[in-house]
């Protein structure tokens, strides 16, 4: 799928510590951020996953047709978007959200290496 994106890193991550999959990161210029987050909203599989967004102070999460914000330090918004990832079946050991602001993948026990 052509998106207004640069894929900067893509590595395996281990999802529950079982399921693998590849984590792709991306850079994104913020004008650009909405209408990328739109267009994973519409890919993304309907259930299990999801995809964020994120910079120094806002979070893009997104989910299958359903896009959200979570401010750095926002407790509130991000257990809002906790409880809509947890309709699309998502654990909530793996919405993380305020910690994905500074470990991508807090979840894992090993970290990739920047």
């Amino acid at each position: 799928m052509p998106l207004p994106a640069v894929v900067v890193r893509s590595y395996p991550h281990l999802l529950d510590r079982h399921l693998p999959v590849e984590v792709l990161e991306l850079h994104v210029a913020a004008s650009r951020a909405p209408e990328v987050a739109v267009r994973l909203a519409g890919v993304l599989l309907p259930e299990g996953f999801y995809a964020h967004l994120v910079d120094r102070d806002i979070m893009i999460v997104i989910f299958p047709r359903c896009v959200m914000q979570v401010p750095r330090g926002d407790e509130h918004a991000a257990e809002q978007a906790r409880a809509v990832g947890a309709l699309f079946g998502i654990p909530q050991r793996q919405m993380r959200f305020q910690e994905m602001f500074t470990v991508d993948h807090p979840d894992s026990d090993l970290q990739p290496s920047a």
